[in-house]
């Protein structure tokens, strides 16, 4: 179940960005992303979980267990025209398999080949998005005790301005907006235990 919404995930990003691609138009390469924090697939480690979180519908935040630094991300094979990136990072098992997405963040200039550590913590260098719990900068992962879950890093190549989108956009509202201006869609996947904390 966990593996089909993780597919379905990825495949939606590669589906979105198939149609968005003119028609007749082969692309040489697919854009690669890749951390230096963690391989695909692999455990994050505890400093790039969430700190102190307020789900939704809670009252007080959840000690998450970690120091919610967002990790660093690396790209190869830009498509050309690209003047933007825009970069969601969703986990599909949280909500109770409802999906919850943690970073929204576009307007990342397009010459960028890369984010170093601590980027989204800055609120610099990009436009924030809305996330699950409101947040408009990085909100690291916070499973659930007992639970694993995934998180798709998913990264769009833009023709659009870095100022061209409003700030605050959801993840609906930024795929809504990007419809026809993606030009490729890389993603890497990551895992991570729970490691909450009692108060």
């Amino acid at each position: 179940m966990i593996a089909d919404r993780i597919r379905a995930a990825a495949g939606g990003a590669a589906m979105l960005a198939a149609l968005a691609l003119p028609l007749g138009v082969a692309q040489a390469a697919v854009l690669k992303v890749t951390s230096s924090a963690f391989k695909e697939g692999g455990i994050i480690a505890a400093k790039y979980a969430g700190h102190l979180v307020t789900k939704r519908g809670a009252s007080a935040p959840t000690d998450c267990g970690g120091s919610n630094v967002s990790p660093p991300l690396a790209w190869t094979n830009v498509p050309d025209g690209t003047r933007s990136f825009g970069l969601v990072i969703y986990d599909p098992d949280g909500a109770k398999g409802g999906g919850a997405v943690h970073w929204v963040a576009y307007g990342i200039a397009g010459e960028r080949r890369s984010l170093p550590e601590g980027f989204g913590n800055k609120g610099t260098g990009y436009v924030g998005g809305t996330s699950a719990s409101g947040n408009h900068d990085y909100m690291g992962p916070c499973p659930i005790p007992g639970h694993t879950n995934h998180y798709i890093f998913s990264l769009y190549a833009l023709d659009l301005a870095p100022d061209a989108l409003q700030p605050g956009l959801t993840r609906d509202q930024f795929l809504d907006a990007t419809r026809g201006h993606v030009l490729d869609i890389g993603s890497i996947v990551a895992r991570a235990p729970s490691r909450q904390r009692s108060p």
